[in-house]
């Protein structure tokens, strides 16, 4: 269907096809969309007004957390109409994938910088001859550079670490034949401690999900394949990084009773 000065906009078409016309006609047909794709990229605003930011940055732990009942999405629902929670999440990826990209997903002259950055990696990292595994000393060194380049985003942005989780080395013999030997809890509890003293010197708040998941008797049933969670180990993953919130002394607080809520006298 071809383009008139009238409709100037083709139907099933991504851009705007404009008429051979005079190019003294062409800008005054502009149409500008907020929010819309321009030649630099996505318009920083959108809709407005303009809220927090917690991003989750990870793989498959993250990635899979804004499923029904997931751990993300049960942050988004309790932050709701006081920060938006962005999802940046990687299945498959380890640090060393991370560390390629974390200059661009959290830029430092970016204008707005997030008040929270949640991140996981090491499940992947820790895997015994997997093609994504990173050595120990390597793990260390990206972690290490990831925490640092998010601490210096800005004075008020926080950041609190997640640590690999343990597996249910029965269910993945049982769904997934052969990886039961790939991911084991001896690598984890390394790779575990390893990010624990990395957010120690960093001086940077971090969840032992390796311990903490163990805690509860019954945590083998958390996972729905042996490696990642289900409703039940989500809800444990959420209400840990809920404490770690309300007991941190951030300026400003970042607990849900402490910010405000968007348009609350209407």
């Amino acid at each position: 269907m071809s383009c008139s000065l009238l409709n100037p906009l083709q139907v099933g078409s991504g851009r705007c096809q404009l008429p051979k016309q005079h190019p003294s006609l062409r800008p005054s047909l502009s149409i500008q969309f907020p929010g819309a794709l321009s030649r630099r990229g996505w318009r920083t605003k959108m809709v407005g007004p303009v809220r927090p930011k917690f991003v989750l940055f990870g793989s498959s732990i993250v990635q899979f957390s804004f499923d029904d009942k997931g751990w993300g999405a049960d942050i988004a629902n309790l932050y709701a109409r006081q920060a938006d929670v962005i999802l940046r999440g990687y299945a498959g990826w380890s640090s060393s994938q991370a560390i390629q990209v974390v200059d661009k997903i959290f830029p430092k002259d970016s204008t707005t910088q997030p008040a929270l950055v949640i991140v996981y990696f090491g499940g992947n990292d820790a895997a015994i001859n997997f093609p994504n595994s990173v050595p120990v000393d390597e793990y260390i060194d990206n972690m290490t550079k990831i925490a640092e380049h998010i601490t210096c985003l800005s004075t008020t942005t926080r950041s609190i670490f997640l640590t690999p989780p343990p597996v249910n080395s029965e269910q993945l013999k049982q769904q997934m034949p052969g990886l039961e030997k790939v991911r084991t809890m001896e690598n984890l509890e390394i790779y575990s401690d390893a990010l624990i003293d990395v957010c120690r010197k960093i001086g940077v708040e971090y969840i032992d999900l390796f311990r903490v998941i163990q805690r509860n008797d019954d945590w083998l049933t958390f996972f729905r394949d042996g490696v990642h969670f289900n409703e039940k180990g989500s809800r444990v993953v959420f209400d840990e990084i809920k404490t770690s919130i309300n007991r941190s002394n951030w300026n400003p607080p970042l607990d849900a009773k402490s910010m405000s809520t968007e348009y609350e006298h209407i």
